[in-house]
């Protein structure tokens, strides 16, 4: 990602803030208005090295309905995601209702402690707490809301993951799995609100305060459904599903790849639209899926130096990314299109790097505005970047074989996998019906 773009501060926080009491775990399956509930003490956000023993314990309460303390109860207490260890897997409230645990946390993107009642996978009853986060641990789970993409509606459990920006549905997955889906979105959209200098949600297309109007996410765990990602929202392989499972993906890539969406959600925040009544209201796809891929940090290996590009022009059916315009022009079929993925995104890169085009990625939200007002992607990217299109397309060997001998890595990193998991994600819309 650029090097200029800044870690986010208060102004992500204020983005995150949810009504909902921090630790609290409102949940559909009990009707009982006196059934238990936890509140977190304290522990919550603290940050630490990767395998090092948070500063202080979590010690979390466990109140019933009239919000009097539950004595002798058993907690259970189990790493959700990220590795570590706690220094015991279970323990009996006090008198204050309160249990605590100390936490090593481990080397994965997303430290997640569980507190629950019941040692299983299911949510009911049950705190998360974070480290190495600035987001809220404040979530609830809601139900009876229609799945929507491109005109058809999927079947889900019925069980909803709501968090401040978005839902999350799934046909079967855990209620762990999505959370961390959750939790890997909402900070993924805050990353991309500091990077395009989001001051407020009334910017965009969508009314967070409204539950229905929240960006949507499928987790799939076991239903044939395509990965696609559609207007406010799209359809990913949960994290405890097979799929995942088989490609050899971890919780590094999934983020990245949450993340790649995310930013595809963006635009049409912003106000482009694939299916809109102008002539071109959405980028070329080596632009936007380059772009994705930049912003998001790479669902796909980079190209990093000359050599790489090289083996990378050698392999079969690899020719000159720019001219991908429409996803008609894939010389590969549609199972490799993935292989340009690296490609697209060293096409932005360069556009991006003071190095190279030197604009920055709040250049590109002035594009977009631009195509919203005017209805078209190549007229913008010359007023946005001093050059056409074609102009690109041409020189766009030259300026790259320069670029990185100039800029690559000394240090090979290997060519992009061979194999790579479908991108339902990103096909036309007519290719998705």
């Amino acid at each position: 990602m650029n090097g200029r773009i800044r870690s986010y501060g208060m102004l992500v926080i204020l983005l995150l803030a949810c009504g909902l009491p921090a630790g609290c775990s409102r949940d559909v399956d009990s009707d009982d208005p006196r059934s238990p509930h936890f509140v977190l003490v304290s522990g919550h956000n603290q940050s630490g090295a990767a395998n090092t023993l948070l500063p202080a314990p979590v010690v979390v309460r466990l109140l019933d309905g009239d919000q009097n303390p539950l004595a002798g109860e058993r907690m259970y207490f189990r790493i959700v995601s990220g590795g570590g260890t706690v220094e015991h897997a279970e323990a009996l409230t006090d008198n204050a209702g309160e249990a605590s645990v100390a936490w090593r946390i481990g080397a994965g993107p997303d430290q997640i402690l569980k507190a629950s009642l019941t040692n299983d996978t299911a949510a009911a009853y049950a705190a998360y707490i974070y480290a190495n986060s600035r987001l809220s641990s404040a979530i609830g789970w809601t139900q009876d809301i229609d799945f929507f993409a491109y005109g058809r509606k999927h079947d889900h459990d019925n069980r909803i993951l709501e968090s401040p920006h978005f839902l999350v549905f799934s046909d079967s997955s855990s209620d762990d799995a999505r959370v961390i889906f959750g939790k890997m979105a909402e900070e993924s959209l805050a990353e991309l609100f500091q990077t395009f200098a989001v001051g407020s949600t009334d910017a965009l297309s969508l009314n967070f305060a409204d539950s229905n109007s929240k960006i949507k996410i499928f987790s799939i765990k076991d239903a044939v459904i395509d990965q696609v990602a559609f207007r406010f929202g799209f359809i990913l392989y949960g994290h405890d599903s097979a799929n995942f499972q088989r490609w050899g993906a971890d919780d590094f890539w999934l983020r990245r790849e949450i993340k790649h969406e995310t930013v595809h959600v963006m635009q049409w925040l912003f106000g482009l639209d694939p299916r809109g009544t102008v002539s071109e209201p959405w980028p070329e796809v080596w632009f936007t899926e380059g772009f994705a891929e930049y912003a998001s940090g790479g669902a796909f290996p980079p190209i990093s130096n000359l050599e790489q590009w090289e083996n990378w022009c050698g392999g079969s059916g690899h020719g000159n990314p720019v001219a991908i315009h429409q996803w008609g022009n894939f010389p590969v079929p549609y199972e490799r299109t993935g292989e340009y993925y690296p490609a697209f995104s060293l096409a932005v890169r360069y556009l991006l790097d003071s190095r190279g085009a030197d604009r920055t990625l709040l250049d590109v939200k002035a594009m977009f505005a631009d195509m919203v007002s005017n209805g078209s992607f190549a007229p913008a990217f010359a007023r946005t970047f001093g050059m056409t299109v074609d102009e690109y397309e041409q020189r766009f060997p030259d300026l790259i074989a320069d670029y990185l001998q100039r800029t690559g890595t000394s240090v090979t990193q290997g060519a992009p996998p061979a194999v790579y998991p479908l991108r339902w994600t990103d096909r036309p819309p007519d290719a998705r019906e």
